[in-house]
C-alpha cells in the first residue's frame, strides 16, 4: 500500500524515525506522498523507499512550501537486487533547505544489484544546501544512476555542501 501524509499547516519528524515503503519480492512497493505547508525533517528521521527483490521501489513525492531536511535526515530510493529503485519528487513553491552532515536527498544502487537508481527532481524557487548536506544519484551495482533534474531561481551550495551523480561500475 502506499503513505499519504497531509496536514493544513506544518509536518515535524524528529528523532531517527522512518517512514518506509518497501518490497522483497516480485511486487511493487507502495508510493509516498506528503502534501504539507511546510515538512521538517531533522534528527535522522528518513522518507524511504527500497527494493530487494525483482518489484520496483516505491515513488516518493513531496508537495510543500517548505521543506526543511537537518540533522543527518534523509529522502531516500534504493535497490539491492533486479528491481528497479523509485522515482523522487520534490516541488516546493518556496524553500528546499538541507543542512547537516549525512542530510541527503538520493536514490541509489548497491554493489552487486542490476536494478536501475531513480531519478531525482526538484523544482523550488530557492536551494540552500549547507554544512556537508547534499543531493546524489549513484550506482554501485551492474544498473544505471539515476538523473537530477533541479530548477531553481537562487541555488546555495556551501560549507562541503554537494550534488553528485557517480557510478563505480562499468555499466551504470
Amino acid at each position: 500500500g502506499s503513505i499519504d501524509l497531509s496536514a493544513p499547516q506544518t509536518i515535524n519528524l524528529t528523532g531517527q524515525g522512518k517512514i518506509s515503503v518497501e518490497t522483497s519480492d516480485s511486487g511493487n512497493a507502495g508510493s509516498i506522498n506528503v502534501t504539507v505547508p511546510t515538512l521538517n525533517l531533522d534528527n535522522g528521521v528518513t522518507l524511504s523507499a527500497k527494493t530487494t527483490g525483482t518489484g520496483t521501489a516505491g515513488q516518493i513525492t513531496v508537495k510543500t512550501q517548505k521543506t526543511n531536511l537537518s540533522g543527518g535526515s534523509n529522502i531516500a530510493s534504493n535497490t539491492s537486487s533486479t528491481g528497479n529503485a523509485g522515482d523522487i519528487t520534490l516541488i516546493a513553491t518556496d524553500l528546499l533547505s538541507l543542512t547537516g552532515q549525512g542530510t541527503r536527498i538520493s536514490s541509489s544502487t548497491e554493489a552487486g544489484s542490476t536494478g536501475n537508481a531513480g531519478n531525482i527532481t526538484i523544482d523550488p524557487p530557492v536551494v540552500d544546501i549547507r554544512d556537508g548536506a547534499g543531493i546524489a544519484v549513484n550506482s554501485l551495482g551492474s544498473g544505471t544512476g539515476g538523473n537530477i533534474t533541479l530548477s531553481a531561481s537562487n541555488l546555495t551550495l556551501s560549507n562541503n555542501a554537494f550534488i553528485s551523480a557517480l557510478t563505480r561500475s562499468s555499466g551504470g
